[in-house]
This record gives C-alpha cells, structure tokens and sequence, in this order.
C-alpha cells in the first residue's frame, strides 16, 4: 500500500497533476469571489503547493530547488491549462 510519503515524493508525478486540480479550484473561487487575477494567483499558488517539495530529507538541497521550480511550473501549467479548457475563454 502506497504511503502518503510516497505521494509527496518531489521525483512524483501524480503530485503536481493533482495540486495543478487544487490550483485550478482555489484560483476559481478567489476570480468568481474576489475578482483575483487568474494567472497570477494561479502562479502564487502554484509556488506556495511547490514548498512541500522541501519537505523531503533523502534529497541534496539543490535538488529539491530544481523541483522545487519544476514542479511549480508543472502545477501551474496544469491548472491553467485545466482552467483555460473548462471556463472556454
């Protein structure tokens, strides 16, 4: 059985396609609620969702700043991609 460490393994792909979901959904709700910026919210997120990455002990520092920002793109991408296909615009 997988472990949730193994889920927030920064070398995980199914980590950022899902937090590119949770991206999707909280910068929806703050555009609908608070007329935030899609793009840039998106982005903040996305780099706030990233910093789990350091959360790994097994990994060098430097590693974990280069998924650190991989990752964070990945999301982003994801989450605007996601959000460009639903909202159609």
């Amino acid at each position: 059985m997988a472990e949730i460490n193994d889920f927030l393994n920064p070398r995980s792909m199914l980590t950022p396609g899902i937090a590119g979901g949770i991206t999707m959904t909280i910068t929806n709700t703050l555009w609908i609620q608070f007329s935030l910026d899609q793009k840039w919210t998106a982005l903040a997120i996305s780099f706030a969702l990233s910093l789990l990455v350091f959360r790994a002990q097994n990994i060098p520092l430097w590693e974990r700043i280069i998924y650190y920002g991989l990752n964070a793109l990945i999301i982003f991408s994801v989450g605007v991609g996601t959000q460009k296909a639903v909202s159609g615009f």
